[in-house]
């Protein structure tokens, strides 16, 4: 799954927009600041998982505090794949365009 995907999903459970905006807008910038190189792999996995627990805290009230661990850590491993994959394409393409378009 994209990330775009991935974080939609993560928000569609919240009611408020101004929320689901916010958790959106956070998590493209975590992906910015990794790509630039400005955050480690596990500075930026620390700040996805905080963000999922409290997503997942918000939507599912009913789960225990394990159980939003759990459901978070799974999230927030997917949600950094997808960002890694996203970065490797774009520093690829980067190395990669000025051939194809000469």
């Amino acid at each position: 799954m994209s990330f775009a995907k991935q974080v939609q999903a993560l928000v569609a459970g919240l009611n408020n927009p101004r929320d689901r905006f916010e958790i959106m807008r956070t998590l493209n910038y975590l992906k910015d600041v990794y790509a630039s190189g400005g955050m480690s792999e596990d500075a930026l996995r620390s700040d996805v998982l905080d963000i999922c627990k409290t997503v997942i805290s918000v939507t599912s009230p009913e789960l225990t505090e394990d159980e939003v661990r759990e459901r978070a850590e799974i999230i927030a491993e997917e949600v950094v794949k997808s960002i890694k994959l996203e970065c490797l394409f774009q520093r690829t393409f980067t190395r990669v365009k000025p051939r194809i378009l000469f």
